[in-house]
């Protein structure tokens, strides 16, 4: 959040952007606290609004989590590994993966090589 507060607050304080990305992040944000044994329970608002009920999935996302119904989540990863698959996004992750290694002036990684195909 505090990455998204420092994002946002760059934005003009009347910008249509801002006002838009802060109703829908902030807005609909909830704090929430662990208990003695480290569970947390959602409210009832983002429970509803993720539409939960009764089993649900936790799926990682790099430096957070998300909490899905699982047949959502299912839907959701057969759709996210179609897009995987197409040339765009191999393409895409062909440039990122270069600009890491440039940045990196491949000092850090000695064994690897840049691909063909992603020159970006």
């Amino acid at each position: 959040m505090a990455m998204y507060r420092a994002t946002l607050t760059r934005l003009p304080p009347q910008s249509p952007v801002r006002k838009a990305l802060v109703s829908t992040i902030f807005a609909g944000s909830a704090d929430l606290k662990m208990d003695e044994t480290g569970r947390i329970k959602l409210t009832d608002e983002l429970i509803k609004v993720a539409g939960l009920n009764g089993r649900v999935k936790f799926a990682g996302n790099i430096d957070s989590f998300q909490i899905w119904d699982p047949d959502k989540h299912a839907a959701f990863t057969t759709a996210m590994s179609e897009t995987a698959a197409k040339p765009e996004t191999l393409a895409a992750l062909g440039e990122a993966y270069n600009d890491v290694l440039r940045q990196h002036e491949l000092g850090h990684y000695p064994d690897l090589k840049l691909v063909e195909g992603g020159e970006g």
